[in-house]
């Protein structure tokens, strides 16, 4: 009886709070349509690839009828961007229901072949006539599926048993820890070691003997079929690790690849039998190139084993040293995770000093030691593999070269001509960040007007990013709010981790992608399993190597970064699952770039706000104006554009000491030349012995031992190929499209061929061309050139790093009205006041409350409620509730503050209201209200 008194009493008493205080906690940030119930989902041929019942479909929302447009003339294909007019979106919306129909009339059960949707391209209606309003993308009309929700399946496959039962014997039964013979845990890959003559050498014919392309043919099928066994054990060993993470799961990888390695070696030597000029079959010819190379493992046994020891302890020195934080200290206790989030959050450029220095001299030395013998062993590898040095092999995939064919493309030569035309761009955001530096390290003598930047004072231990800065030097105080839009509507709708997932492969399919296998659905995994330890990142798209098993891994959460997320993980799956037909080598792209900036080229696309509004996440009048689109761009190229110049300093610098250049003693002289030439940046002065070993001490050289170039070229063509998706549409492209017909079957047709052929052919199938160009992306930046542009013309502020020193003028340095003006981490105590505070010395207000000269008051259109020696800004007016009777009210007061309890009218303020309300404020009266509440209650339950 009491526990019900009490639930009673809890419940009256929050409806009560909940009025007074006028919380409308039903509030969303924009009306969002309830989902309409969706139509029971269709019957397919993916059953019969299941042995396990069917599960309960989800439904789906049905297609709301709509009348059939007028046909339209084709017009001709435009090349700039326009905008999609309400007839055309009408047009668009229909023809996808004449596709459903179609698609639904095929009772035939699925075969796993591509066929990708036809349809005609868009009409586009004459501009002059076109409505500002745009019809919503009708993807609910797209056919419905069974998603499996009902039977998800979030667990690895099977482990054995049986091993496990012997472990225990062992150990438990037995009551002994003596050693016995090891024996393998993964029984399917041990049974494939040596199951064949292509695990073997023995009777390999000398290199290029063989010069028949009947039997080149001939091996090429057998390869294809042996290394499918394998590739699948190892597929699923790997997706049983990274989903359940445990020691067994461990060594059943470690088996399965220590078997892979195997096979490639013994695949690679016996692939080097046949004469390429005599191949003339082109697939044939294209799978021996990529079997022949074999990379480290060409090295023999105690030097690839010694290539992965100094992989080890390089990872040990990042891992286990301690670092100190200033010079001189006797106990260090820092490592190196601790160093970005210290240096970002540093507002004293000496101590920013003292630890930028201690990382390298604590490091350095034994980082050039071991990067010197590993860079020794990585140009053995090469030779092995008929390079001259490891340069060339690095950049192999990208110009074309093999042993037996020459370079198409000068790679860097190419990287240089990009860079030109991005350095304007770059030297604008180069020369507004510098003078915001100067605000916030004023009087630093080695930073001047028209030099390089002192690498220390860029808030990063390495200075690749400038993201740190971004908060305290925004072109613009405008938040962009369509992330909470997107969330809030998403929550309104009930979508969940696999629900976004769902929209995106809807959209997918919309655009023309086919249909994937129900096991997708089934065997993926969403979101985060936490019964199980799961490893998140990277999420990935897996091909299970049976034709028909595609799957995703993620640990989405509902919200817009993981709808980004989604789209970008489908595309990198349908790259896999469009070139299926291929041969196994030839199945997915034909280098990671392209596949990496396809999948972000899609992630812009999904922020698109027209295709936003079509699922109901944001408003219709949810687009993004100047303000919020000037900012999101400079956020994004203070990590990634300022990251390019960065890339090709790290690869020219590596490439030079693999051909022996210079020698070791110059290493950090020919590397701050590269930095000062492409980056802008300089070593800090008087920092020569910690300066020297700044390329060892930078993980990007040492411990990502691979080409900073695939990171330049994924970023410049990924948009090359969204330009291309884009054309005809108004939508500045840093907005993304809903792009073309005609435009995704280019695309499709590209992923359909795999690695058939090169990367240059497929971004030329896709966009036209085979060179890199860096206009698109340029076009894409457009709006925050313009500003810097401005921005930095305004004040005369000097642009480039070749000047003599000169130091700032007065109207180039920004003024702030707090001392925390980077925003980097929590103010202290001294620099914030609260509602009722004194504000005269600078200090933040906060709780939604400004400085009036004096002390802080409410924000325009808030109520001060004053309660003791407390001061709340609240949405309602107190008196309304009570709270200004004359009575004194007392909530929750201490005995000595009741004589002091007062409640007052709304305080006039001299600020601005602020241009987001939320129910924060209002709350702030609750933990003291329930304080006497509970009281109450405990005193009824003790009678």
């Amino acid at each position: 009886m009491r526990l019900i008194y009490l639930l009673f009493i809890l419940i009256s008493c929050f409806c009560v709070l909940t009025l007074a205080l006028d919380v409308d906690v039903s509030a969303e940030t924009s009306p969002v349509p309830e989902p309409e119930p969706e139509p029971e989902p269709e019957v397919t041929g993916d059953a019969e690839l299941e042995t396990s019942p069917e599960p309960a479909a989800e439904p789906e929302p049905a297609a709301e009828p709509e009348p059939e447009p007028a046909a339209e003339p084709e017009p001709e294909p435009s090349t700039s961007h326009e905008s999609l007019s309400e007839m055309a979106m009408e047009e668009l919306r229909s023809e996808l229901i004449d596709v459903d129909s179609a698609i639904e009339k095929d009772d035939t059960p699925q075969v796993h072949d591509i066929a990708p949707i036809e349809t005609d391209p868009v009409p586009v209606s004459d501009m002059a006539a076109a409505s500002n309003h745009r019809m919503p993308i009708s993807i609910d009309s797209v056919s419905s599926e069974d998603y499996g929700d009902d039977n998800e399946q979030t667990k690895p496959d099977d482990v054995d048993n049986d091993v496990i039962q012997q472990l225990v014997d062992r150990f438990l039964n037995k009551g002994t820890l003596e050693e016995e013979k090891v024996e393998f845990v993964n029984k399917a890959v041990q049974a494939l070691i040596n199951s064949s003559d292509y695990w073997k050498t023995d009777s390999a014919q000398p290199e290029g003997s063989i010069k028949s392309n009947e039997k080149a043919m001939e091996w090429t099928a057998g390869y294809n079929k042996e290394a499918q066994k394998i590739l699948k054990e190892v597929g699923s060993a790997g997706w049983n690790y990274f989903t359940s993470v445990s020691a067994e799961t461990k060594r059943y990888l470690d088996e399965a690849e220590s078997g892979l390695n195997k096979f490639l070696a013994s695949t690679s030597k016996q692939s080097r039998q046949f004469d390429l000029t005599s191949v003339t079959d082109e697939k044939t010819k294209r799978q021996l190139e990529l079997i022949s190379v074999e990379g480290m493992s060409a090295l023999d046994v105690p030097d690839f084993k010694r290539y992965n020891e100094l992989h080890s302890e390089i990872n040990k020195v990042f891992t286990q040293t301690d670092i100190c934080e200033k010079e001189g200290q006797k106990t260090c206790i820092l490592k190196y995770n601790d160093l970005p989030g210290m240096m970002g959050n540093m507002k004293d450029q000496e101590e920013a000093l003292n630890l930028w220095k201690s990382w390298r001299k604590t490091t350095g030395p034994q980082l050039q030691k071991i990067y010197a013998e590993l860079t020794k062993l990585t140009n053995k590898g090469a030779k092995l593999n008929g390079f001259e040095h490891a340069g060339q092999m690095w950049v192999s995939p990208f110009d074309l070269s093999t042993k037996s064919r020459k370079r198409e493309i000068d790679l860097m030569a190419e990287v240089d001509k990009v860079y030109g035309q991005i350095e304007p761009l770059y030297k604008q955001l180069h020369s507004y960040i510098r003078r915001e530096i100067g605000a916030v390290y004023p009087g630093t003598p080695s930073l001047t007007r028209d030099t390089p930047i002192p690498a220390h004072l860029l808030k990063h231990i390495t200075g690749e990013s400038w993201g740190q800065y971004y908060e305290g030097t925004k072109p613009f105080e405008a938040d962009d709010v369509i992330p909470e839009e997107v969330l809030a509507s998403l929550r309104k709708q009930n979508i969940t981790s696999k629900g976004i997932f769902t929209k995106a492969y809807r959209y997918m399919k919309y655009l023309g992608f086919e249909k994937l296998p129900k096991s997708f659905w089934i065997k993926s995994i969403f979101s985060r399993n936490w019964s199980k330890d799961m490893i998140c990142d990277p999420a990935t798209a897996y091909d299970m190597m049976d034709g028909v098993d595609y799957r995703v891994k993620a640990c989405a959460q509902v919200g817009e970064p993981d709808f980004v997320l989604a789209h970008k993980l489908m595309a990198q799956l349908y790259y896999k699952y469009a070139s299926r037909k291929q041969p196994l080598l030839l199945r997915d792209a034909p280098n990671p770039v392209l596949q990496r900036a396809i999948e972000n080229v899609f992630g812009i696309i999904a922020g698109n706000p027209h295709y936003m509004q079509s699922q109901r996440l944001v408003g219709e009048n949810s687009m993004r104006d100047e303000a919020i689109m000037v900012n999101r761009l400079y956020r994004e190229a203070l990590d990634e554009l300022v990251r390019l110049p960065s890339d090709i300093v790290v690869d020219k610098w590596r490439f030079g000491v693999f051909d022996n250049q210079y020698t070791e003693n110059n290493w950090g002289a020919v590397w701050w030349k590269l930095r000062e030439k492409y980056q802008g940046v300089t070593a800090p002065a008087a920092s020569n012995d910690a300066a020297q070993f700044d390329p060892v001490a930078t993980p990007r050289i040492v411990k990502e031992h691979s080409p900073a170039m695939k990171h330049f070229i994924s970023y410049v063509i990924q948009f090359q190929i969204l330009d291309s998706l884009c054309t005809g549409d108004s939508t500045p492209l840093s907005e993304g499209c809903i792009p073309k017909a005609e435009q995704i079957k280019k695309l499709i047709a590209a992923m359909e061929r795999g690695a058939e052929y090169d990367w240059l052919d497929a971004l030329e199938a896709t966009t036209g061309t085979r060179k890199l160009d860096a206009t698109p992306m340029l076009l894409y930046y457009e709006p925050l050139h313009n500003w810097l542009l401005n921005a930095n013309k305004q004040v005369n502020a000097y642009v480039g790093w070749d000047g003599t020193g000169k130091p700032f003028n007065a109207e180039e340095i920004p003024t702030y009205s707090s001392e925390d003006n980077d925003n980097a981490g929590v103010p202290s105590e001294d620099h914030i006041a609260f509602p009722g505070d004194d504000c005269t010395s600078g200090q933040e207000c906060l709780l939604e409350s400004s400085c009036n000269g004096t002390v802080c008051v409410c924000n325009e259109g808030l109520f001060t409620l004053h309660i003791g020696t407390t001061y709340n800004c609240v949405q309602g007016n107190p008196a309304d509730a009570g709270f200004g009777n004359g009575n004194n009210l007392v909530i929750g007061l201490f005995p000595n503050d009741q004589e002091n309890a007062t409640t007052t009218d709304a305080v006039e303020t001299t600020t601005a209201a602020a241009g987001k309300k939320t129910n924060s404020a209002p709350m702030q009266a609750v933990p003291a209200f329930m304080t006497t509440l509970l009281a109450f209650v405990v005193t009824r339950l003790m009678l």
